[in-house]
């Protein structure tokens, strides 16, 4: 569905009817990006990859896993994302957190109630999901329900994880010293080849060892 304020971006249906109902009450506000196709998801994360970084953070991969892509397109990037973060959040659009302020996600708006069915969620890790890595912090005691959130107790779990296995010592905080357990990790099972600062490379076999885990403590 066409963003009624946005000439060429659309999003999924109850997302965009909500966007367009936030921006009939308080007027439009600046949306860099909305739905995307796989291919312009893939362009980007090509761009990425040539250095051709127009992007300020790094396109989540691979492309379908976009929440710009996937469920028919339900994530916006906005200008002013701490000024309009009221209005999103009352019609049900959740903010990434600071691995990409720019982004929100569409978790749902009545339209009927005017409630928002936001959760609030937290996952540093700048990658488009975190439940894998939930179900792995709850083997190590993490104890939560599996909801992208990468809260206090699944960091916890998290971290004991890369303790137990990869040589971390230091607190339940992303930080240095975590991002290079992580890399052990990845580079010992997940085909990762290089150093222990996180980027675009290191965040795709992040992704893919996320996926995997999903999928196999299903």
């Amino acid at each position: 569905m066409d963003l009624k304020y946005h000439p060429g971006m659309w999003l999924r249906d109850d997302a965009a009817t909500a966007l367009n109902a936030l921006e009939d009450k308080y007027g439009p506000i600046i949306v860099n990006s909305a739905g995307r196709t796989v291919q312009q998801q893939q362009e980007l994360i090509d761009a990425w990859d040539r250095g051709d970084r127009e992007e300020l953070y790094a396109p989540a991969r691979p492309a379908e896993t976009s929440n710009h892509v996937r469920d028919g397109g339900i994530a916006i990037d906005v200008y002013n994302y701490t000024d309009d973060r009221a209005k999103l959040n009352e019609y049900g659009f959740q903010w990434y957190g600071s691995a990409d302020p720019v982004h929100y996600t569409f978790t749902g708006w009545n339209a009927g109630t005017g409630e928002s069915n936001n959760v609030p969620q937290y996952n540093p890790f700048g990658i488009a999901f975190c439940a894998g890595l939930q179900k792995i912090a709850n083997l190590y005691g993490a104890g939560t329900d599996i909801d992208q959130n990468m809260g206090p107790k699944s960091m916890a779990g998290f971290a004991q994880f890369l303790r137990a296995n990869w040589g971390y010592v230091g607190n339940d905080v992303l930080g240095p010293d975590m991002w290079a357990a992580i890399a052990r990790w990845l580079r010992a099972r997940w085909g990762y080849e290089g150093n222990d600062v996180p980027g675009p490379v290191m965040r795709a076999a992040l992704q893919r060892a996320e996926t995997a885990n999903f999928n196999e403590l299903a």
